[in-house]
């Protein structure tokens, strides 16, 4: 049993603590040394070991010419084809056949017979086909044959025997095997290594192939603005439509559509929905060639993170900034790694009807308002420069209510509002038609749309909204394809409530872990303060509950399967309501605030302040993966909406009083995280509880020092005092205590005294600390 100062809401972390003195609002951290201990090997945090997918070759099972032959049309094909498609077929083909292997090539097409109002159909001479074949990528690919390491799957070109129908496979896909609804996104079958030095020698022109998903179509069209033509695409024999360019008839940043004719005889124009980028308010999409991009070498030469050392920032792209764009955010990314902060999460990018980004009009395409696709490489490329990783939001479970870019799709619906091919079936959710995830196509293309962040943007995860409104079977599907292709890449997920079989049965790497937020905030009701004060659901203190936000939820088998987060995310801070009363948030006084706002009166209480710091190192030296909001380290009070401007983020505090004590706070608990290991990896066990006083104390140690804890054992006494021979082992065999006083006690010349069985102890962290805007004239535990 050692004593010690206690400071009141504080936090302090020792070394082997002997003595201390505690005051309200402290969270102290020790680390410490101990006798007779042998190293031993120290357990990392497990991560994907699933082996990279080795490229195969490929048959092409589904892209069909219209049943041609090497003699022709079969009398079985030809029979089948409307006078339309031969109108479409209006074209020389010439085939050569080789051992069973056949070569097509499309040297010329007619044009349709359909016009459009923005769009005059150019004639065959206008439009310059490609002599290979087209690209089994969904939306529109470009091909750079002349890469260097550009990594060519063996795709054979076979003759179906049984229907003599050519079959042709593309050796220059970017994208998935799958012929019906492979992605636009270069995948990790194809893309260049993350440890490939080679830059951007790229050429100004190459080919480019289009092709989409449209099985009610009576034809579709490729609509170019810049060159005011439309290009007449085939029909495949798996419900797709596509072409192959030649260089030069489309540049990244082009704008292109897709026009579609029903069977009824209507024309409507879509967007492709495999864009990377879209004009919000038309149909028109920008080109984009993700390989044209310069990467440097802080993302080429870049490894994954382990994930123990990830120590994440939230941000919302359009209300981080006054100009809420990703060029603006980037700029401000020195912020972020100034604080010890090691990734940037981004909520959802994809195109969104909302200001949030949870309703996504699309699933592939970025947010035109923050950018084009170059900006967001170019954001990830200076995260990766300052050593941040960046993981981004993916919104799979439903698509927007209003503006909805796949609705209705190919001009099909079944008359009830079914929403056409991409919902046909789903369910209506409480924010918006389900996709139809019985389809293979959809299926596939959810993969695309995580697969895109992962390899065409090079982010280092996904966070998962709302996984337990996806099918099981869909998600174990999207987490082990994602950790075969991407070894290393984090996937976390949000499942209410928090279930370890998340991890277990669909895959995740990570689940987010909220009710340590509302049991912490419950726990200042029941003493009558914060800014609810008491109330009906006022019970005292609980701190097995804090013993659980502390240490590990049943079920979880290691630290970095928790993503934690009590001071809150943007669900807990933001607010739509103008600051109003959420039923579902009665427990805690029902408002959405910052915890400035949570625990007191705001930036400006010094109280609250001491609280803010307290629950945020606690939360750092918590099992888990810690998890902060952005504006929570500058202390902003209210609550968080981009729609308001007084609620976005807000700069100018950053460089007031508070905000450098704030600043010095989160640069040096990170660091503390960093130079301990046993706060990454090391298993949670408490020591100490005081529910009177509202004092908790609980250790984190790894292999080395759980093994020296038996040795010591054998020390012998002399002298009435316990003899140990000291023996140093490195920090990474430290053993750390965690005393976290949310109460408002107050203990000087070492009269509170907590059990820690044995060891010599250092302070070497005190959340009340001057520095911090704590106490000037706090008494330390340092050399205590």
């Amino acid at each position: 049993r050692k004593h010690f100062y206690l400071k009141e809401y504080s936090f302090f972390v020792f070394l082997f603590f002997k003595l201390l003195n505690l005051q309200p609002s402290d969270m102290i951290c020790s680390a410490g040394k101990f006798s007779n201990a042998k190293p031993s090997a120290i357990r990392f945090s497990p991560v994907s070991v699933a082996k990279p997918v080795k490229t195969q070759a490929l048959r092409k099972d589904g892209v069909k010419f219209a049943g041609l032959t090497n003699s022709g049309l079969s009398s079985k094909a030809a029979s089948s084809l409307s006078p339309s498609s031969f109108l479409n077929l209006n074209s020389l083909i010439s085939i050569t056949s080789t051992s069973k292997r056949l070569n097509m090539y499309v040297a010329a097409a007619a044009a349709a017979s359909s016009k459009t109002a923005s769009c005059q159909i150019s004639k065959s001479r206008d439009v310059s086909f490609s002599q290979k074949p087209v690209s089994d990528a969904l939306g529109l690919t470009f091909h750079h044959e002349d890469l260097e390491f550009y990594r060519k799957p063996d795709v054979a070109q076979l003759l179906d025997s049984e229907e003599d129908t050519l079959r042709s496979g593309d050796p220059l896909s970017h994208g998935h095997v799958d012929s019906h609804a492979s992605s636009v996104v270069s995948t990790s079958h194809v893309s260049p290594p993350l440890s490939s030095s080679k830059k951007s020698a790229r050429p100004s022109h190459v080919e480019t192939s289009f092709r989409v998903w449209a099985p009610h179509a009576a034809s579709v069209s490729l609509l170019l603005k810049e060159r005011n033509i439309s290009i007449p695409l085939l029909r495949h024999a798996n419900d797709t439509w596509a072409c192959r360019l030649s260089a030069g008839e489309i540049s990244a940043g082009d704008a292109y559509a897709v026009e579609i004719r029903t069977a009824d005889g209507r024309t409507v124009v879509r967007r492709d929905p495999y864009a990377h980028s879209a004009d919000y308010d038309s149909h028109w999409c920008m080109a984009d060639d993700p390989d044209s991009f310069p990467w440097s070498d802080a993302t080429l030469g870049r490894g994954p993170r382990p994930f123990d050392e990830y120590i994440i920032y939230e941000l919302h792209v359009g209300s981080f900034t006054p100009e809420g764009t990703l060029a603006a955010a980037m700029a401000k990314l020195d912020h972020v790694s100034k604080l010890g902060f090691t990734a940037v999460q981004l909520m959802p990018l994809t195109e969104h009807s909302d200001s949030w980004g949870y309703n996504p009009r699309q699933l592939l395409a970025l947010h035109g308002k923050y950018g084009s696709p170059a900006d967001m490489r170019c954001f990830v490329d200076r995260a990766h420069a300052l050593g941040l990783s960046v993981i981004v939001d993916v919104v799979l479970h439903h698509g927007a209510v209003d503006a909805n870019a796949l609705w209705e799709y190919d001009g099909w619906s079944d008359g009830g509002g079914n929403g056409g091919i991409y919902h046909e079936g789903a369910p209506d959710t409480q924010w918006g038609r389900a996709y139809a995830f019985w389809k293979s196509e959809v299926r596939q293309m959810t993969l695309d749309a995580c697969a895109i962040w992962l390899d065409a943007f090079r982010c280092d995860g996904l966070r998962f909204d709302s996984a337990n409104d996806l099918p099981g079977d869909l998600v174990q599907h999207l987490t082990w394809t994602l950790h075969q292709r991407f070894p290393g890449r984090i996937l976390t997920a949000e499942i209410t409530p928090e279930d370890p079989r998340g991890i277990k049965e669909l895959g995740f790497d990570s689940l987010w872990v909220h009710s340590g937020y509302f049991d912490i905030i419950q726990q200042h009701r029941a003493l009558g303060r914060g800014h609810h004060g008491g109330g009906d659901w006022a019970e005292g203190w609980n701190l097995p509950r804090l013993r659980t936000a502390m240490g590990m939820h049943f079920g979880f088998e290691w630290p970095t399967q928790c993503v934690k987060y009590l001071l809150g995310s943007h669900d807990q801070i933001g607010c739509r309501k103008g600051g109003a009363w959420y039923k579902d948030y009665e427990m805690i006084g029902g408002q959405h605030r910052y915890p400035a706002d949570q625990y007191g009166g705001g930036r400006h209480d010094p109280a609250a302040v001491a609280c803010v710091r307290l629950w945020y190192g606690a939360n750092v030296a918590a099992a888990g993966l810690p998890l902060v909001f952005m504006g929570t380290e500058v202390a902003m009070s209210g609550w968080w909406n981009s729609d308001e401007a007084d609620r976005r983020m807000q700069w100018a505090l950053a460089d007031d009083e508070v905000g450098n004590n704030m600043a010095a706070f989160f640069a040096d608990v990170h660091r503390l995280r960093t130079r301990y290991p046993a706060l990454r990896r090391g298993w949670p066990q408490t020591l100490h509880e005081d529910r009177p006083n509202g004092v908790l104390a609980f250790e984190r140690q790894g292999v080395e020092v759980a093994n020296a804890s038996k040795e010591v054992q054998t020390a012998k006494e002399e002298d009435g005092e316990v003899r140990r021979e000291e023996k140093t082992i490195g920090e990474d065999g430290c053993r750390i205590v965690t005393v976290v006083n949310a109460g408002r006690g107050c203990w000087t010349d070492f009269k509170y005294s907590v059990w820690v069985g044995w060891g010599v102890f250092n302070e070497v962290f005190c959340s009340q600390a001057p520095q911090y805007g704590g106490f000037e004239n706090s008494v330390s535990n340092y050399g205590a």
